[in-house]
């Protein structure tokens, strides 16, 4: 019977060092997301037939939407041992960020 405790501890101790891949992946998009934010804010910053309003609302808009996505990572990470979900509607939402960061250039 100390046998059977044993293994069941092996395997906690492996479950809890393994680190999943796709939380990795998770956030090499957001930090994609990140940069390709900042390259479209410094590219807003140098237009000067925008008008400063409109320019000053669309980085409002560009940077409340990397605030919004970073609490999500962060909260992922804080839950992940909790729940083990697959995310793909926050991976599809950030890879969809990044293609229309880079659209709108």
């Amino acid at each position: 019977m100390a046998k059977k405790k044993d293994t069941k501890e092996v395997k906690n101790e492996s479950e809890k060092t393994k680190k999943p891949i796709g939380l990795i992946i998770l956030w090499i998009f957001v930090i994609a997301a990140f940069a390709a934010s900042g390259f479209l804010i410094y590219e807003l910053f140098l237009l000067s037939a925008i008008e400063t309003l409109l320019r000053y609302i669309v980085i409002g808009v560009l940077l409340l939407i990397d605030l919004i996505l970073l609490i999500r990572m962060l909260f992922i990470c804080k839950n992940r041992r909790k729940k083990k979900k697959r995310h793909i509607t926050f991976t599809i939402f950030t890879i969809l960020y990044i293609i229309a960061c880079f659209v709108f250039l």
